[in-house]
């Protein structure tokens, strides 16, 4: 089958990994769901794409050879899960504990950061703030010793946060936010820059200093249009207006 579609194998990912289950050959199912995946991902078809991943997992699940590409798979299907608002706190978890094993800090960092987001939001089955906060916190002690990094600016962003929604402890939450803001202007990366920004405003909001609060909303928006991200936008327009008080 796949020499005679060599030329439009693209077009038969998922044929192919059916084909190869039934055929009991699951390295060949594995690889080419995996595929599946990543194309139904490109294409935004986020159901679909967390579908062909989970088919993948399932095929790994006999024996655990190789714990990396394992962990990559367990992280994309938990962002999948994220975007489709739904739980994913065993894929994280399990991430989790696979990178920390692997001694991968900014992956497992990353984790930290996903679980801590699924308390925020309630996907993780409720709201809990104080638990988002510890995996914010650990997130942040983990990746503490290392150079800065995207992933360390995004952690200090989002211990920022935490702290501001679980504690209204607005010392701290100003403190990381400007801390964030400062390692994500040295690195020149913008969706950092405007969730830094984003927090500071809200911050200064919240201490009644409207001026700075102003100036900071400014800036997380011109932050936001130089973003690839449209999330990053909404963010910036919609704070202000949701989270001020």
């Amino acid at each position: 089958m796949e020499q005679r579609h060599s030329t439009k194998l693209d077009e038969l990912y998922e044929a192919l990994a059916h084909h190869f289950l039934e055929g009991n050959e699951s390295e060949r199912a594995l690889q080419y769901a995996i595929k599946a995946g990543e194309k139904a991902e490109r294409a935004c078809s986020w159901e679909r794409a967390a579908k062909h991943f989970e088919n993948a997992l399932a095929l790994m699940e006999p024996a655990k050879h190789n714990l990396p590409q394992r962990a990559r798979l367990l992280e994309r299907l938990g962002d999948l899960h994220a975007l489709l608002g739904r739980a994913n706190l065993d894929q994280t978890q399990e991430a989790l504990g696979i990178f920390t094993e692997l001694g991968e800090k900014e992956k497992a960092c990353r984790m930290h950061r996903l679980i801590g987001v699924a308390w925020t939001s309630g996907t993780a089955g409720k709201v809990d703030l104080e638990k988002a906060l510890e995996h914010f916190t650990a997130a942040a002690k983990l990746i503490q010793t290392e150079t800065e990094s995207v992933e360390k600016a995004f952690t200090h962003s989002y211990l920022a946060f935490g702290l501001l929604r679980g504690r209204l402890d607005l010392g701290k939450s100003r403190s990381e936010s400007e801390r964030a803001a400062k390692m994500a202007e040295d690195i020149g990366d913008n969706d950092v820059r405007e969730r830094a920004y984003t927090e500071l405003g809200v911050v200064h909001a919240f201490l009644g200093e409207l001026k700075p609060a102003e100036e900071y909303a400014e800036k997380s928006w011109q932050a936001s249009t130089e973003s690839k991200d449209p999330w990053m936008s909404a963010r910036a327009s919609l704070y202000p207006i949701t989270f001020w008080p």
